[in-house]
C-alpha cells in the first residue's frame, strides 16, 4: 500500500500533506513496484509556502520511459487545480549513490533535510 509514511504526516502541514498524497496515489500499481522511495524536499519539507514549489525526489530501479511518463501524470493529478507547482526529479539508486557535482548536491539535501513520504519494505 502506498501511504504517507507516519513520520510524514507529522511533519507536514495539512496542505502538503494533501498534495504528496495525490501525487502518490496517482501511481499505477506497475510503476509503484518500481518505486523504492519518495522523499518531498525544499521549501516545502520546511514549512508549507503557497509561493514555493513541491520538489519529489523519486528512486526507482530503471528511468524507463513508461516510468517517466506515469512521474508526468502523476505530477499533473498532484498539481490538481494549478494552485500549487510540482517538480519531479527521477534517479535511480546507483544516481543517487555515485553522481557528483550538482545532482549528487541535489540527492544530499533531498536526504538531509527532506521528508521521507514513502520507502519500499527491505
Amino acid at each position: 500500500m502506498f501511504r504517507l509514511a507516519p513520520t510524514a504526516l507529522a511533519r507536514l502541514s495539512p496542505e502538503a500533506a494533501h498534495l504528496a498524497e495525490r501525487f502518490l496515489f496517482s501511481l499505477s500499481p506497475a510503476i509503484r513496484a518500481l518505486v523504492s522511495e519518495v522523499r518531498l524536499f525544499g521549501a516545502q519539507a520546511r514549512r508549507f509556502d503557497p509561493e514555493a514549489p513541491f520538489s519529489f525526489l523519486v528512486v526507482v530501479e530503471d528511468c524507463t520511459l513508461p516510468v517517466k511518463t506515469a512521474m508526468s501524470i502523476a505530477r499533473q493529478a498532484a498539481t490538481g487545480d494549478g494552485a500549487f507547482e510540482v517538480e519531479v526529479t527521477l534517479a535511480t539508486p546507483s544516481e543517487v549513490d555515485t553522481s557528483t557535482g550538482l545532482r549528487a548536491r541535489l540527492f544530499q539535501n533531498a536526504r538531509r533535510e527532506g521528508v521521507e513520504l514513502w520507502r519500499k519494505a527491505a
